[in-house]
């Protein structure tokens, strides 16, 4: 899998955002460098699944999570997955 690049610019919700979560734990993509996920509306809930996925990309250089409103659990998540 070479996918280097994952942009997303569009509201996705609750179930959308954990099938995100979903295909970034399996997938594991070690070529993923860049995430944008600007503007999808993840909510709290929704970003927690895909911070902990997140914990399987040590190579990942960028993340954008502007307007996602992940709020302080989805923050307290991003920090566990960056330890």
């Amino acid at each position: 899998n070479r996918l280097a690049q994952l942009e997303l610019n569009f509201e996705v919700g609750l179930e959308c955002a954990q099938s995100i979560a979903f295909a970034l734990s399996e997938s594991q993509c070690q070529s993923l460098t860049y995430l944008n996920l600007d503007g999808c509306n993840l909510g709290e809930e929704g970003f927690v699944g895909i911070a902990t996925a997140l914990r399987a990309y040590p190579q990942l250089r960028e993340l954008h999570l502007e307007n996602d409103n992940i709020g302080l659990m989805g923050c307290i998540a991003l920090g566990d997955s960056m330890r």
